[in-house]
């Protein structure tokens, strides 16, 4: 009997090559993900701490042109934390997708390795026959000779 090989191997490579592509890509997302929200984090920071200086310079007796720069950076960090909050939106849906993504692929991938190993299984189901065909031919041929 000549080996039988499983003819979708370059098939499940390319699902598997996929699937380890995806999980590259989720893992960026991820990263970016956590780096925004540590950036929107810090701006948070940023402006209590204008507005915490805004109002002791108000206390203070600051003239009206230190409160308007402390006020203009308080307004900055917050403009500045609503455009990264609007990335962080973009990033979780992004990460939603990718994630549906890979679990297709992943599926994908079990379901191919699953035909793989019966076919596999197959085979050896196949051999053992064959093998059990070859005595008893051998059985037979002993017989017919008399030996």
């Amino acid at each position: 009997m000549r080996a039988r090989r499983f003819r979708l191997e370059a098939v499940l490579k390319l699902r598997r090559f996929r699937e380890r592509a995806l999980m590259r890509e989720a893992g960026r997302i991820v990263s970016d993900l956590v780096a925004r929200r540590g950036r929107a984090d810090a701006l948070a920071r940023g402006a209590r701490a204008c507005r915490k200086a805004r109002e002791e310079a108000a206390a203070g007796g600051l003239t009206a042109g230190a409160l308007a720069v402390h006020s203009e950076a308080a307004e900055s960090h917050l403009r500045e934390m609503g455009r990264v909050a609007e990335d962080v939106a973009a990033l979780e849906g992004r990460h939603r997708d990718k994630a549906r993504e890979l679990e297709a692929a992943m599926g994908q991938v079990r379901a191919m390795e699953r035909r793989r190993e019966e076919h596999v299984r197959a085979l050896g189901r196949a051999r053992e026959a064959e093998s059990r065909g070859e005595v008893e031919e051998i059985v037979q041929r002993r017989k017919a000779a008399g030996c």
